[in-house]
């Protein structure tokens, strides 16, 4: 390289320098904003997630840190593990059921898959958690492809075998997205919703016991209690006519998902665990698949699976549904008498 071309890359450096400072401010700034707001409460310790509730967040992460953080505290033996549908069979109604002395928690996950369960038995487990009670709520496309990318849905990383620094990399990208910024600077100015905001916040209130985890869907009971017929009204669009002919789900049990359901096993057996599995209903009444089904219980036990699929009393009044997937709380606790009914005690440890 000659003198005049150094010479001349010197003079113009200042020039690359400012170009390139031009460029990193706002993703600087957007980054210190992330740091310092942590606005999917993901970065901190917190001893209460109920704050921010405007902020759709991460319910893995939220039932992991919580259960962390609580560990020390309160001697937790009976765990609900399952997708958002789970929610329904709450710890204060699921303590009707086992002992009474019980200290349950709700380790659920949106959109669990069965991955995510076996990392959270898996992880009970590692860590010495005694799990005295356990109650497995299965959705139908709980053994679909699992893909650990979305920030909404993805596993904290000290509970399934993923990367810290990825997950951490994707919820600041989700931050950024234009849609979110726009939605949430505009609800921070006016304290208000508007409709465009639909997709990335959340208007109506909810809360979590900070000892059991415990979801309050708050806002959508007061909604339903103020005008019930208003609210499904409303929702036709969703709650469509009930299937009336039989369908079933397509097989979706592979060789590896068998391994995690006897590993899930190996652990209740070892941990003498009074388990149940449940399969939930939906308004799409279509049934779990018998081949996946048949291996569920040759795994687990016949009577200890209960599968409530298909076309039954559990999915046939619109009024027990929030949606087509969420039941109300209501018809969990008629599951629950079912699977912990007096003909089944001698199938308790």
């Amino acid at each position: 390289m000659s003198i005049k071309c150094f010479k001349s890359m010197k003079q113009d450096m200042p020039k690359y320098i400012k170009r390139l400072a031009f460029f990193l401010v706002p993703f600087i700034t957007c980054l210190l904003v992330y740091v310092v707001a942590d606005p999917f409460m993901i970065i901190y310790k917190y001893d209460n997630f109920n704050k921010k509730s405007y902020i759709n967040k991460n319910r893995d992460y939220i039932s992991s840190e919580m259960l962390m953080m609580n560990s020390g505290k309160y001697k937790y033996d009976s765990f609900v593990l399952g997708a958002s549908t789970s929610l329904a069979f709450a710890p204060s109604i699921w303590k009707e059921y086992i002992h009474p002395d019980s200290l349950c928690y709700s380790f659920d996950a949106s959109g669990e898959y069965i991955e995510g369960i076996w990392s959270k038995v898996r992880y009970l487990d590692i860590n010495a958690f005694q799990i005295n009670n356990a109650l497995i709520v299965l959705e139908s496309n709980a053994f679909g492809p699992f893909i650990n990318d979305v920030p909404l849905f993805m596993k904290h990383p000290k509970v399934y075998p993923s990367s810290k620094w990825y997950f951490h990399y994707a919820s600041f990208l989700s931050f950024v997205e234009l849609k979110f910024q726009i939605s949430l600077i505009t609800h921070l100015i006016t304290g208000r919703f508007y409709p465009f905001m639909k997709e990335t916040l959340i208007a109506s209130k909810y809360e979590y016991d900070t000892i059991t985890n415990e979801f309050y869907n708050t806002g959508l009971w007061e909604d339903i209690k103020r005008d019930s017929i208003g609210f499904y009204e409303a929702r036709s669009d969703i709650f469509s006519r009930l299937p009336g002919e039989y369908s079933e789900e397509m097989r979706q049990i592979t060789d590896n998902h068998k391994t995690m359901l006897l590993d899930i096993k190996g652990v209740f057996d070892k941990q003498k665990t009074d388990y149940r599995i449940i399969i939930c209903p939906g308004l799409k009444r279509k049934a779990f698949n018998k081949e996946d089904l048949a291996v569920i219980k040759e795994i687990f036990g016949e009577k200890y699976v209960f599968d409530f699929s298909g076309i039954n009393e559990f999915s046939e009044n619109i009024g027990d549904y929030t949606d087509p997937t969420h039941f109300k709380r209501h018809l969990a606790s008629r599951m629950l008498e079912i699977a912990y009914s007096p003909a089944n005690e001698e199938l308790i440890p």
